[in-house]
């Protein structure tokens, strides 16, 4: 995912996320995810990290499954 977007409007912070064309990790989501908050910026960076751990931890496992799937092939 990147970050597309980080505005602020009213005291709500909006953050919009793109995912990869190409990352199976974020195929199976939205095209656009959106986090709003009215608590300011700690809440939308604590959103914002769990969104990117989360993101990273998918590629890693797909890497993972992917070189595992890879390594029983027959040679």
């Amino acid at each position: 995912m990147q970050l597309k977007e980080r505005t602020m409007h009213d005291n709500v912070m909006h953050i919009v996320y793109t995912k990869s064309k190409n990352s199976p990790a974020t195929a199976a989501a939205p095209p656009l995810v959106t986090v709003q908050s009215v608590e300011g910026d700690m809440a939308i960076d604590g959103a914002a990290r769990r969104m990117s751990v989360l993101a990273e931890e998918q590629r890693v496992k797909a890497k993972a499954e992917k070189l595992e799937k890879k390594r029983k092939q027959p040679k």
